[in-house]
């Protein structure tokens, strides 16, 4: 009995002292199946859908001739003309991207995934086309993949989960899973639990990037306040914001603020007057923050200076890329 327990402690002090890595959301429900099972229920466990495994996650058929007729009616605004517009077979499709309103399309090319130049607009059965042009000259790896998986390796071209996974919020849980339910202070060090930091803080982790398809808030907001710019992101107009605070209740993420002293309501805009990087702008809680604690730029460029970062710092808390 207690040379098991000796090699069990020895292989859970194996892993904590290694590197933290993810897991997987299927991990987390061993002890928290309450949560894990409503996550189920949400899109965000269904991001990607792996069609080698689920023909049934196309929401359309892959028919060429549908597809460019769809298109032929939109062909003014297409960078190319419509016979050259790339359509994939269904057998070289790998993963769907979205089910409810739109669906795009990953294939796989030289051990990279690239988003297909063809979108399905599920809510009124039309096809759109999506970076016509240059489709295959941005991978979805590095382009995409960190918001739409958990657990991202860029360096490997893999993946842990095919969702906006438990990870995604909470960090790498191989150290959390590792250690036995006893241990609960020394598991909580392990995470980051976005219930239990400030309003503002958790808003920033969980909500910082819900500039949503269609906006619940932009549909409530009596005086149009609230719209979405042709760049995607939701912003607010405080001079005609009235302070209903109708947004906050149709937000299911509960991300716009209200601010009692100017009575308008706040959220973040991704800085649309600042970027693209070629305005040599930071946005501005980047430049704001006093202790450099954030940053901006090329993804690349992030993702080296993250693992610098990890690298000095590894002993001083829980990070992850």
């Amino acid at each position: 009995m207690n040379t098991d327990k000796a090699i069990c402690n020895a292989k859970i002090e194996e892993v904590i002292t290694g590197p933290m890595t993810y897991v997987g959301s299927e991990q987390c429900k061993v002890c928290h199946l309450e949560h894990y099972d409503s996550w189920k229920m949400t899109l965000h466990s269904r991001t990607l859908q792996d069609v080698t495994q689920n023909r049934d996650a196309l929401i359309t058929d892959i028919d060429p001739k549908v597809i460019r007729a769809s298109l032929k009616k939109v062909d003014k605004n297409l960078k190319v003309p419509v016979e050259q517009i790339y359509i994939p077979k269904v057998e070289e499709i790998k993963y769907t991207i979205g089910i409810q309103w739109k669906q795009r399309f990953l294939i796989e090319r030289k051990g990279k995934l690239y988003i297909a130049p063809i979108q399905y607009n599920a809510w009124d059965n039309t096809w759109s086309a999506y970076h016509e042009n240059d489709w295959d000259q941005h991978s979805w790896d590095e382009r995409c993949g960190g918001c739409h998986v958990t657990g991202l390796d860029l360096e490997k071209n893999t993946f842990t989960e095919t969702a906006v996974g438990c990870e995604a919020c909470h960090g790498p849980g191989s150290h959390h899973v590792a250690l036995p339910k006893k241990a609960v202070f020394d598991k909580r060090w392990t995470i980051v639990n976005p219930s239990k930091l400030p309003a503002g803080i958790r808003t920033q982790i969980c909500g910082a990037c819900q500039h949503c398809v269609h906006p619940a808030c932009a549909g409530v907001c009596p005086v149009k306040a609230i719209t979405k710019l042709p760049m995607e992101n939701v912003v607010i107009n405080e001079k005609k914001c009235i302070g209903c605070r109708y947004c906050y209740q149709a937000c299911p993420y509960k991300v716009p603020r209200f601010d009692f002293e100017k009575r308008v309501t706040r959220k973040c805009h991704l800085c649309y007057d600042r970027i693209p990087l070629l305005n040599y702008m930071k946005p501005a809680c980047v430049e704001a923050c006093p202790v450099e604690a954030l940053s901006f730029g090329y993804k690349h460029d992030i993702i080296l200076e993250a693992k610098k970062r990890i690298y000095r710092e590894k002993n001083r808390g829980t990070f992850w890329v």
